[in-house]
């Protein structure tokens, strides 16, 4: 009877690690992807005057080179942008169907062309992408003009939030990709500006989080909603098989005594 202890303290210890063995499920050991780096070729400009020649405002779309625009270096930076629209306002007369037209070239149609890679989330070509539509938040800040602001920052919330999507999807299929280091940065960034990014974490990472946090109830909660008839009948019948053991460890430590 001198060790009469030690027999419930070993089925509470296995009674414990089959609750959290049937709680908390394995981590996957994913593989982490290894994505290719984007090469960006020189780019030449197209002269749109030339390309333009007897355009109207009912030609406009229909004559507009949106292929060859968008492999060209025009839409780049903020001076070849402006300098199109002064050039386009010039041959039009209507600003705001060319902010239209152009706002259209520089969100949908540029991310069609581009869709294989984003939508594979290739962080070498998100990370571009990105440093790229973050310079129309300084340009709408820098150009003087409404329509040019509102064209600027239409153009930076619509890649932004595609950008911050597409880390999402990349997080939902790629569970160990909040260890890479670029998809790290990339949605820092992204959280950083407001464009907030749901990045996957594990249940056995979300059970760690709540007991760091002090959240028992909560972990408990989860764990129960979640769990199966048969589980909650197992973690019931786990629960009182505990308080016995403990009872029966309470009473031989008082009799030891």
């Amino acid at each position: 009877m001198k060790n009469n202890y030690r027999a419930p303290f070993f089925i509470l210890l296995a009674i414990f690690a089959t609750t959290i063995g049937l709680i908390i499920p394995s981590v996957l050991d994913d593989q982490q992807v290894l994505l290719p780096a984007v090469k960006n070729g020189q780019l030449e400009k197209i002269d749109l005057n030339s390309t333009l020649i007897g355009v109207n405002k009912d030609s406009l779309d229909a004559k507009f080179p949106y292929s060859a625009y968008l492999k060209s270096d025009n839409y780049e930076d903020a001076a070849s942008i402006q300098k199109d629209l002064d050039l386009l306002d010039s041959l039009i007369g209507d600003k705001m169907l060319v902010r239209g037209l152009i706002s259209a070239v520089l969100t949908d149609s540029l991310y069609n062309q581009k869709k294989s890679s984003i939508e594979n989330s290739n962080l070498d070509s998100l990370n571009y992408r990105l440093q790229w539509a973050e310079k129309f938040k300084y340009y709408g800040e820098a150009d003087p003009s409404s329509e040019n602001q509102l064209l600027f920052q239409s153009i930076h919330d619509y890649w932004l939030r595609k950008i911050a999507n597409n880390l999402t999807d990349y997080s939902n299929t790629n569970e160990k990709a909040k260890f890479n280091f670029q998809y790290r940065y990339l949605t820092a960034k992204c959280n950083e500006k407001r464009y907030n990014v749901s990045v996957k974490i594990s249940s056995l990472e979300k059970v760690i989080q709540n007991i760091l946090g002090n959240r028992w109830a909560h972990l408990f909660e989860a764990s129960w909603n979640q769990a199966t008839i048969l589980q909650k009948i197992i973690i019931a019948i786990l629960l009182i098989a505990t308080s016995i053991c403990y009872l029966i460890t309470f009473k031989a430590l008082i009799r030891k005594k």
